[in-house]
């Protein structure tokens, strides 16, 4: 079996994502703020990525059922529509 962990896995490209690839026979790991319950093929695991403990926890769970991923898959994070040159560095944080 071959396991794929997706983060922001429940905004729209991550959820697409995750939807894709459990379709086609991968184990999802789905990791996000707020999580819905599990689907056929995907695992939902809370996390807070800026978070180091959140993170840590989530690892905990994933090594529970595999100890090797086919891909990380990252959409977790928010876009603002600024030039990236041009954006404060408290903006970009």
């Amino acid at each position: 079996m071959k396991y794929i962990l997706v983060t922001g896995a429940y905004g729209g490209m991550g959820r697409a994502t995750a939807e894709l690839f459990s379709k086609n026979g991968y184990t999802v790991f789905a990791l996000d703020k707020k999580v819905e319950p599990a689907a056929p093929g995907i695992i939902p695991i809370e996390a807070d990525l800026t978070c180091e403990e959140s993170v840590l926890k989530a690892f905990d769970e994933i090594s529970k059922m595999t100890d090797e991923l086919f891909a990380v898959i990252h959409f977790a994070g928010i876009y603002k529509l600024d030039s990236l040159v041009e954006m404060s560095t408290e903006a970009f944080e």
